[in-house]
């Protein structure tokens, strides 16, 4: 008998701890997990203020790049490259590496562009620089045994219907990335 009294002694200690300690931790547990939850919901609105306030620094500079991709893109169109470069000179050839020089630095200046725009969308305006110096290039060459004074209608004409397509396409790149932007 002594022995079920001390288990039951026992027991009822037991139970008298477990009446205690069994509230206390569900309540503890409510608390860690509310407090966890408003952690979690408070370190996404951190994160949403920090991305919104790193937008609204970046938007204005991407903007401005796009600016200086478009403006260089219209640039490159022959009938801008002949008001940047008077046609001087004796030959074609001579002329056409003036214009692709301009290209190459004006092309230079814009380099830093890229950090602000798609992969993508720097491939294509590269891609539209090359194609347009390599048109230019190419039509000196197929020009060189003529005077500049009388193949330069022809230069023009030739190189404004060969490059306009390709600087469409590029333009055409820049307007849709920017409203995928904005």
């Amino acid at each position: 008998m002594i022995k079920f009294a001390a288990n039951l002694i026992g027991m009822n200690d037991f139970f008298e701890v477990l009446k205690y300690t069994l509230p206390s931790t569900v309540v503890f547990l409510t608390v860690y997990f509310l407090l966890k939850q408003y952690f979690e919901q408070e370190r996404i609105k951190l994160y949403t203020l920090q991305n919104k306030e790193r937008y609204q620094t970046s938007l204005p500079l991407k903007l401005q790049a796009y600016e200086r991709i478009t403006l260089f893109l219209e640039r490159l169109k022959i009938t801008n490259l002949v008001l940047r470069f008077p046609i001087s000179g004796s030959k074609p050839a001579e002329y056409c590496e003036l214009l692709s020089m301009g290209i190459q630095q004006e092309f230079e200046h814009n380099l830093v562009q890229q950090l602000y725009v798609s992969e993508k969308l720097w491939e294509i305006v590269v891609w539209t620089k090359e194609e347009i110096l390599n048109e230019i290039d190419r039509t000196g060459h197929e020009l060189i045994s003529t005077d500049l004074n009388t193949s330069k209608d022809v230069l023009i004409t030739h190189l404004h219907q060969k490059t306009t397509p390709i600087l469409d396409k590029a333009l055409s790149a820049v307007k849709k990335e920017i409203q995928l932007l904005v």
